[in-house]
């Protein structure tokens, strides 16, 4: 098979090659068919197909002529819609075409920006390509020792037919890489700067205990050991200047996406660095792990991470920080929580809080919370917080009902909102309803959010929100809970709930569980849980197989009709034996819906 559709594929590319004849000849044509192959080799079968071999051809020559003449360092952007006259060849999207010096973060930054402008990417062509130019950036050939690596990119995008659309996307492309670049252009001097904090950490006179001092050394020393995407860098000192002290931006200390006029930006209050609920005289944390106010334009969408390191004086006083941006990377986020420098000594402080022994069921199962918590909330949360949520996860377990933990930034930019509602419950609509509802409840300007769903009666919810102003309206978190409940709640609820009104709580949720949950979509789909009630009441009451159950009533909408119900276990009565009595009776039967409640090995028929 494999085999297969490398022949296909090699004949789609053949035949492109072919096309090529018509386009050029001599050198130009030897260079273009060397082109597409770097361009077109790997492609898959099913995305060539997608275009003819004229069209490809003429894609080619065009991205060529575009790729001929590029100084090295230069980016070169093109957002068009083809056309034969124009490009020489056509195609149903709107096209982004990049070339740059190959780099980390392209392909999916550039998907950020068309994510952005509400665009969808039908077709990628990112080929590394191995190039040798002379000094003023000409081609001068393809592969060899002296080759440099060099990025092109070919995006083909739902199609946008305003110029100003089509500009924005270029401008925003533009922007991007500018900010690739410095990012990757700084990174070594940024994980460098990192490493030489690290090390003058543990030299320094510090107001904190000694042991914390040393983890926040080794969190550092974790972070720059391929955990963390360095952004950028700014350091800042303290001005006293006026009745309140500002924090200042070091001018030339900024790197990465930082890196600016420092004279041009405006200070900030120096209390900013405490966390808001820290008592006026008390001590800030050396090293403060936050996320920014502003979202990531490199790599990742979401808003940047922020790790800070405070500077103090020798009266314990903050008179400075050194500001890192950036994202966690990937592994960051699977590393073991025991493992991780200050996550571990919040997670000691949690179990050892709780009073559970770490080698018992409780140890392990609250061990097991603290290590599936979105990893945001081990970095951000205090052990005080972690310690609320995860013991009050704990003891919901595998209770199906509604609970919210929220969690307030202690700077005062975002809430975190944990949702676990039952696993069936955590549809697409009612995701959106929650997330709607959390928004507007605390006045959020945005809010973004994950799913977890597993092998866990409950689905968890992760919703982050910012808030418009600093100032976070008061939430009533139970009332807030109620509303989700209620959001969530289905026919079966209102089921349980009659029942449980009726015959208590315990015969209830055994009708509930036994009769309630037997019954068919088709039937629910039908029936009110009010008359679900008293059916389940009647399929409850059958003794034997031989037994029967009758049900006449007159339905609330319509007046001029009656329903008649049989209950019977194993089968069903067939209607040319109930009619004779029905017309007996002087009725007549309009329809017929029969419903089969499966209890293990029984079936009890609901005839309506």
């Amino acid at each position: 098979m494999a085999q297969a559709r490398d022949a296909s594929a090699s004949a789609h590319l053949e035949a492109i090659l072919a096309e090529l004849k018509s386009l050029c000849s001599g050198p130009k044509l030897r260079e273009a068919e060397s082109f597409a192959r770097l361009l077109l080799g790997r492609l898959p079968d099913e995305e060539l197909d997608g275009q003819t071999a004229a069209d490809w051809a003429g894609l080619c020559v065009h991205l060529l002529r575009l790729f001929r003449d590029r100084p090295r360092g230069q980016s070169l952007v093109r957002v068009y819609n083809p056309s034969h006259d124009e490009h020489g060849y056509e195609c149903a999207h709107t096209v982004i075409e990049i070339l740059n010096d190959d780099m980390p973060f392209l392909v999916d930054t550039v998907a950020m920006v068309v994510a952005q402008h509400g665009g969808l990417v039908h077709l990628t062509l990112h080929p590394v390509v191995p190039v040798a130019r002379d000094p003023g950036g000409h081609v001068l050939s393809f592969g060899g020792n002296e080759a440099g690596r060099e990025s092109v990119i070919h995006l083909q995008i739902e199609r946008q037919a305003e110029p100003e659309v089509l500009q924005a996307l270029q401008d925003g492309v533009n922007g991007a890489l500018r900010d690739v670049k410095s990012c990757v252009a700084d990174f070594v001097p940024m994980r460098d700067r990192l490493m030489g904090i690290a090390a003058e950490l543990s030299q320094r006179e510090l107001p904190h205990d000694r042991a914390y001092v040393e983890e926040c050394v080794a969190f550092l020393r974790w972070i720059a050991d391929n955990h963390f995407t360095f952004l950028g860098y700014r350091e800042y000192h303290t001005e006293n200047d006026t009745e309140t002290p500002t924090l200042r931006a070091v001018q030339g200390s900024g790197l990465g996406i930082l890196r600016t006029d420092e004279s041009k930006l405006p200070a900030r209050a120096l209390s900013s660095l405490a966390a808001r609920e820290l008592e006026p005289d008390a001590l800030p944390d050396l090293v403060i792990l936050s996320r920014t106010n502003a979202r990531s334009s490199v790599h990742r969408p979401g808003y940047m991470d922020y790790i800070g390191i405070i500077a103090f004086d020798a009266d314990g006083k903050p008179v400075g920080e050194q500001r890192f941006l950036g994202l966690y990377t990937s592994n960051a986020y699977t590393f073991h929580i025991l493992d991780l420098p200050l996550v571990r000594r919040k997670t000691e402080a949690v179990l050892a809080r709780s009073g559970l022994s770490r080698s018992g069921h409780g140890g392990k199962a609250l061990l097991h919370i603290l290590e599936t918590l979105p990893r945001d909330e081990l970095f951000q949360a205090t052990a005080e917080e972690l310690h609320a949520t995860a013991v009050g996860i704990f003891h919901l377990q595998e209770r199906q009902r509604t609970r919210l933990f929220i969690r307030r930034d202690r700077y005062g930019r975002f809430l975190s909102c944990l949702v676990f509602v039952p696993r069936d419950r955590m549809t697409q609509d009612n995701r959106q309803r929650i997330e709607a509802l959390l928004k507007r409840s605390f006045q959020g300007e945005r809010a973004d959010s994950q799913i977890l769903v597993g092998e866990s009666m409950l689905a968890r919810l992760h919703v982050v929100i910012r808030p418009k102003s600093p100032e976070q309206p008061k939430v009533e978190v139970r009332e807030l809970e109620a509303k989700i409940a209620q959001i969530v709640r289905n026919w079966q609820d209102e089921l349980r709930d009659i029942l449980v009104q009726r015959h208590g709580e315990a015969k209830g949720l055994k009708l509930a569980n036994r009769f309630g949950k037997a019954l068919p979509g088709g039937y629910i789909e039908e029936v009110t849980p009010q008359i679900a009630a008293q059916d389940v009441e009647a399929a409850a009451s059958l003794r034997d197989h031989d037994d029967i159950r009758l049900s006449l009533y007159r339905p609330r909408r319509k007046t001029d009709t009656l329903r008649f119900k049989l209950f019977k276990f194993g089968g069903t009565i067939a209607l040319s034996d109930a009619l004779p009595m029905l017309e007996n009776m002087g009725f007549r039967a309009l329809s017929e819906h029969p419903y089969a409640m499966s209890l293990g090995s029984l079936t009890i028929w609901i005839q309506d």
